[in-house]
């Protein structure tokens, strides 16, 4: 299996590349050619109906499709649908086309569904020698739905070592658009020089600049009016020397630039450097020093430097020339955007010669997988053109010794854009797999995917009639058998044709998949496709086993419908065939994971050995591990699956013809973000390897570890079940459906479970690109499934109290077995292409109490185009939960339930008038009288209610007791009111009131009214819904229909404006965040709304995705609003390690921008500004004594208050002589001490542990005396975790690590 991959034409002496599938040879033409030029290597029209390999960025939600509505020639184009965010993007990978060291022109054409947007090209360049690995290629350009934007690139140099090449297109930051997305004309050329440019011995000599004798070839980067360089003997650096360059610029990235082309070379690091200082009288000005080496590629030499008119400081840093450059130069630029223009020296350039950089690491001299294995099987990979040189070549055959083409030998490659057979690349390719001494495998002959649709579909969509399409079959297969003839080994015939999981396998024929070619045939197409592959086998005398190839392999119900199939059609043909097989082999396509079980692949293959036929493991791959990463224990876990599963191969040898392996290393695999193979990224030899080459060692010095199902938990609740949300399912957890048991990666969502005496209720929210039914099986809809083992029994197979419960999004039901739908309730709601499935389940098996565990899985299933696409779970990645309960995970119950006692056992004391409180498993709740009168709960709890809960609860953490108090949810309930005595309120007693009033909670602490006084015996607390129509309209339309609420203090009838620094209320809002909010959660906060409208963040507030709701502390009550704050900073893709700090502190106003969406994270931060950050991330607050402020802090300064309150609370101590020097930059150690001090302020104690971390880092030797133990403290606290290795004490600390060091501070 490979993502939709197509066809590149090439002449016999082209450099063929290996291809995404379904670029087909008609698109790779060019117009009105017979064939395409040398060196174009991809051209897309979409006029064929393929998609070309186009799918959503990373996975995310959107679809791709072929469209009709738009083309910028022709009459088809690329249509991306259904995006829920700007960030959804579609994206093609390069990986194996854009090869390391090769240049490329590069263009495609977009439009906008609707509107105008702003887009770029960006990409992921996975290369060592890039910092930035995630580089726009192409930068922003307006795109509208009234013409096609053309986004082109030229000369653009893959840099060496790149294991991972992709592209996206993508919205400018500051969009909100989520219209569709039209792609056309997608053109790569291959114009690498013929010759390395310059040739000859490389210049090494470096470069200066002292400017005693003029300026030489420096000029000013951006000659606006008024900006400009010249030679000036005002200041100079230089010893013995009188000149410098005077520098004068107003705007923000400008400065002297010089031309070092010739002087620094692809494949070499140099050293640079300047030493700048500010003319007399400027402002300190941030400046760094940086390279341009492309036309839009610029790259940060130096951190940036405060430079001052007090004293020359240095700015050095190395650069690497990653690719051949285009424009190659070296530039000293302000940082930021200058206040007014200013005015600074440079001098004493260098730029000097470090070396080559590090050559790619060699193939390891390691035991051949084929020799290990030449008693028993082949040993093959997957290959494409790009495994036919240099170290791929070698490790390729230095461990196979046979191949399979993994796309060029697909349907759609054997046709040009004329319908016409042509053969070129593929010829190209085995002419190079025969020179290297492999064997070949054909892959494949009939697929439902990767074919040319008009083979079995007309131009209206519909069918052809049997007779036309089996014409084309055997035209089809004829042709391509003929023409490879003896070149192959085998062939898979017929590649997945059975659906997943089919739920009767006796019964094969149903359980076909619904492909083009059953719908034009009908469900003999299997049969007849090997009919005509065996007639042409047997005309010729060839010895070629035909194979049928599948996934899935694992999966019982599959395996024994593919069984059966093959059985049936064998005993078919041997009746009137002298016994001969019509199928020679199966195919075991082996895509696993770390979740397979090696029990069941076993018993498939016993299943298929027993039909008599060979077997072949012809796709094996196992991912582990995301994002490109793998843990140790991952990667042992990995090399554990491979020995057993090499193990078993080993065992049943004597039926196996091959074992191959989908891809030579991880980078080039088809699901390269999960490793699946056994190499890395650096074709260096993985775990996994050694698995496989003696499985025997490493099962035995490698245990596995226990590996404990998932475990969640359900609240105690009765729901209403009728598709809306109630506001009781904010109580418990939310399970998470987004692990996929498929190699495709569709539908996902979340689910929740409550529970009473007598039902398990399960809601599920489902995020999905388009919905279907259009199948007859149910398991293909669009579908959630619950598995249910009432009992946890976790036993092999189901037992009387286990069940699989399926809903569609149209609530259309099944079950497993029939017999348990009695009693059961569903109710579906749609929205758009998403929906919501809330049901009830009979616990009929048990009896369900508070500690209760019941087996418990959830499943969401994506149909398309009558074919599940894929599925989705929380625990179970087997596939075999139809079957087996020891898959599940476990759902554990919790409560308690209310009830009202009536007597005084049990932890129940009855008190006349009024509520109960009720202690049960150390949870002491009063339940109140309550009240509903117009739109308002309210409840009553009275001195004795709290005297007797006191009594019964144990002191927490701290001291303070916890008691909790429910007014359940009413409908129609505007306003919860709690009505408390007074005096309990003013810290006498030591407790917390944990207080949920419908489905808000607040925390109310026992000292709230300390410090208060007239007022009466008791005070109501009362939180409301406010309508975000009552507000200002812009705050209104920023806040949407997110929620609004008022708290507020009554004595009787009168608001009371309570506010207690020393005392804040926790606040806990239920809110279920959009599709583009659960991508940043870091951005939802909750506003302040103050008397005047305006609204403030609270820095403190945070979104729980474990429990689904917004949390914030207040010490005053007013009006607040859960809101959300989108990415807005334009220039982070270089700090993707700061990027989420970076959103959540602007989010909440403790970080700023510096203007136009520019964050400058790699700007040096001042002292002062340092400090007012802290204090603000830490809601410090002014004291009321007074505190004399330092010499040098004007009294307008913007930080004055922050610098006071931080002078006030011990933490800024100055330099000496009464000044702190509030504009100068601060190294990261000086950061460490002043952050010490804030924590201690706030009243966190902290300190360096016994066993220090500080040994861990190579400059540890570097710290100051008086900085060591704050370092260390917070290095033990994980504030800190060094940079590169290092801890850098005395680097000048950046924007970037500044908002890291403020978001780690808030999370505490």
């Amino acid at each position: 299996m490979r993502k939709s991959l197509t066809k590149v034409i090439a002449v016999a002496l082209a450099m063929l590349l290996l291809l995404p599938a379904s670029w087909s040879a008609g698109n790779a033409m060019a117009e009105g050619a017979d064939s395409a030029p040398d060196n174009i290597v991809l051209s897309q029209s979409f006029e064929d109906g393929q998609t070309g390999g186009w799918a959503s960025v990373w996975g995310g939600p959107g679809s791709v499709s072929i469209s009709t509505e738009q083309a910028s020639e022709g009459t088809h184009s690329l249509l991306f649908s259904g995006r829920e965010t700007r960030d959804n993007s579609p994206s093609l990978n390069l990986t194996a086309l854009m090869i390391s060291g090769k240049t490329y022109d590069l263009s495609l054409k977009v439009r906008s569904g609707s509107g105008s947007d702003t887009f770029h090209v960006a990409s992921k360049v996975d290369s060592p020698l890039l910092e930035n690995k995630y580089p726009w290629i192409i930068g922003n350009q307006t795109v509208s739905s009234a013409e096609w934007t053309t986004f082109s690139i030229r000369n653009y140099e893959v840099p060496a070592n790149t294991a991972e090449f992709r592209i996206w297109v993508e919205s400018a930051s500051d969009s909100v658009s989520t219209a569709d997305i039209y792609i056309d004309e997608v053109l790569i050329k291959d114009v690498t020089p013929d010759t390395a440019p310059g040739g000859g011995d490389l210049d090494q000599t470096g470069l200066t600049a002292d400017f005693e004798n003029g300026s030489g070839n420096w000029a000013i980067r951006s000659g606006s009016p008024g900006e400009s360089i010249a030679v000036s003997d005002a200041d100079n650096h230089t010893t013995g020397g009188e000149g410098s360059l005077l520098v004068n610029v107003s705007s923000q990235y400008n400065g002297p630039i010089l031309d070092v082309m010739g002087k620094m070379h692809k494949g070499h690091q140099y050293q640079l450097s300047a030493w700048v200082k500010m003319a007399p009288g400027e402002p300190p000005t941030s400046l760094r020093l940086s390279v341009q080496s492309g036309d839009s590629t610029y790259t940060n030499v130096s951190p940036n430097v405060a430079a001052t008119d007090g004293a020359w400081v240095q700015l050095s840093g190395s650069f690497t020339v990653a690719t051949t450059p285009s424009v190659l130069k070296a530039y000293v630029e302000t940082a930021q955007k200058p206040a007014a223009p200013v005015a600074f020296y440079m001098d004493d350039f260098v730029l000097s010669y470090i070396g080559p950089v590090a050559a790619p690491k060699p193939i390891q001299n390691l035991t051949p997988i084929k020799e290990t294995y030449e008693d028993y099987f082949l040993i093959g990979n997957a290959v494409g053109d790009a495994e036919f040189e240099g170290n791929r070549l070698d490790l390729l055959k230095r461990h196979h010794n046979v191949v399979t083409a993994e796309n060029a030998m697909k349907p759609d490659y054997a046709y040009n854009e004329s319908r016409q057979f042509d053969f070129a690349a593929e010829d190209a390719l085995i002419a190079k797999i025969e020179a290297n001494g492999l064997l070949l495998h054909g892959h494949v002959l009939v697929w439902h995917q990767q074919m040319p649709l008009w083979l079995s579909t007309a131009e209206d969509n519909t069918p052809l009639s049997r007779e036309s399409a089996l014409a084309n079959l055997r035209t089809h297969i004829e042709t391509v058998v003929e023409h490879f003839g003896d070149k192959v080994i085998s062939w898979d015939v017929v590649n997945e044709a059975m659906s997943d999981n089919p739920p009767n396998p006796s019964d094969w024929r149903a359980s076909l998949r619904n492909s083009p070619w059953k719908a034009a045939i009908g469900d003999d197409y299997v049969e007849q496709a090997f009919l005509i592959a065996k007639e042409v086998i047997l005309d010729n005398g060839w010895d070629i086993k035909l194979y049928y190839n599948d996934y899935n392999d694992d999966n019982a119900n599959k395996s024994t419908a593919i069984a059966n199939m093959v059985k049936e059609l064998n005993d078919k043909y041997a009746e009137t065939h002298d016994g001969e097989l019509l199928i020679d082999g199966i195919g075991m396509q082996a895509h696993y994971n770390l979740n397979t079980k090696p029990d069941n692949v076993e018993a498939s293959l016993e299943r298929f050995i027993a039909l008599g036929v060979e077997v072949s493991i012809t796709e094996i791959d196992i991912t582990a591990g995301d994002n490109a990463t793998l843990s140790d224990a991952q990667a042992k876990a990995q090399g554990y699956l491979y020995a057993q599963l090499m193990n078993i191969y080993k065992k049943y040898a004597d039926h196996i013809a091959r074992v191959t392996f989908w891809g030579l290393n991880d980078a080039s695999s088809w699901r390269s973000d999960n490793n699946p193979l056994l190499f890395d990224r650096e074709l260096q030899a993985k775990p996994a390897y050694y698995g496989v080459i003696d499985p025997d060692q490493f099962i035995e010095q490698n245990p596995p570890v226990d590996v404990t199902a998932k475990e969640t938990t359900a609240r105690y609740g009765t729901p209403v079940v009728d598709g809306v949300i109630d506001g009781i399912w904010s109580t418990t957890a939310d399970i998470p459906v987004n692990q996929y048991q498929m190699a495709w990666q569709g539908a996902h969502g979340t689910a929740k479970a409550l529970w009473d005496n007598e039902y398990l209720y399960v809601l599920f929210q489902v995020n999905n690109a388009e919905l279907d039914k259009s199948s007859p099986n149910a398991y293909e809809q669009d579908s959630v499934e619950i598995f249910l083992d009432q009992n946890n029994g976790k036993t092999p197979s189901y037992q009387n109290d286990d069940g699989q419960y399926r809903v569609n999004y149209d609530n259309e039901t099944s079950f497993n077995p029939p017999s348990i739908a009695e009693g059961f309730h569903s109710a579906t709601a749609i929205n758009g292409t998403n929906y919501t499935v809330e049901l009830r389940i009979p616990l009929t098996s048990v009896t369900p109490d508070i500690g209760s565990k019941l087996g418990f899985d959830v499943q969401i299933n994506d149909g398309k185009n009558g074919s599940r696409q894929s599925v989705a779970t929380w625990n179970d990645m087997t596939g075999q939960g139809y079957q087996d309960t020891s898959v599940y995970g476990v759902l554990a119950l919790l409560g308690p339930g209310s009830g009202n006692g009536n007597g005084n056992g049990n932890g129940v004391i009855v008190l006349p008038n009024s509520g109960a409180v009720i202690s049960k498993e150390g949870v002491v709740t009063i339940q109140p009288r309550i009240t509903f009168k117009n739109g308002r709960s309210t409840a009553l709890v009275t001195g004795d209610n709290l005297k007797d809960a006191l009594k019964l609860a144990d002191s927490g953490d701290g001291g303070a007791k916890q008691i909790w108090i429910e007014l359940p949810a009413q409908a129609n309930a505007s306003s919860y009111e709690i009505v408390l005595p007074t005096e309990s309120l003013r810290g006498k007693e030591s407790f917390l009131l944990a207080v949920k009033m419908g489905s808000n909670m607040i925390y109310v602490p026992s000292d709230m009214l300390s410090g208060t006084d007239g007022l009466s015996a008791e005070i109501s607390i009362r939180i409301s819904d406010t309508a975000a129509t009552e507000l200002d309209s812009a705050v209104k339309a920023l806040i949407g229909e997110r929620p609004v609420i008022e708290l507020q203090v009554l004595d009787g009838d009168r608001i009371i404006p309570w506010h207690n620094p020393d005392s804040p209320v926790s606040v806990v809002v239920p809110y279920t965040p959009t599709a583009e909010e659960n991508l940043h959660p870091e951005g939802i906060v909750v506003w302040h709304i103050d008397g005047s409208g305006t609204p403030t963040p609270v820095k403190n507030s945070i979104y729980d995705q474990s429990a689904g709701a917004v949390v914030f502390r207040t010490t005053h009550f007013s009006t607040y609003a859960v809101a959300y704050a989108s990415p807005a900073f334009r220039d982070l893709s270089g700090v993707k390690w700061a990027e989420t700090a970076i959103h959540a502190m602007a989010a909440r106003d403790i970080v700023r921008g510096v203007g136009d969406n520019f964050f400058s994270p790699q700007a040096s931060i001042s002292r002062a500004d340092f400090v007012a950050l802290l204090v603000r991330a830490l809601e410090l607050q002014q004291a009321d004594y007074e505190a004399e402020m330092f010499e040098d802090v004007p009294s307008d300064a913007y930080y004055y208050e922050e610098l006071l309150i931080a002078k006030q609370q011990g933490i800024a101590a100055g330099v000496g002589d009464r000044r702190f020097n509030p504009d100068g930059p601060i190294t990261r150690q000086d950061v460490m001490v002043l952050t010490m001090r804030a924590l201690k302020a706030v009243g966190i104690e902290a300190a360096a542990s016994a066993e220090s971390t500080l040994e861990t880092f190579g400059d540890a030797g570097e710290i100051a005396g008086y900085a060591r133990e704050s370092v260390e403290a917070l290095a033990d606290l994980g504030i800190i975790v060094g940079k590169n290795g290092s801890l850098a004490p005395r680097d000048l600390l950046t924007r970037a690590e500044a908002a890291v060091i403020l978001y780690r501070l808030w999370q505490l």
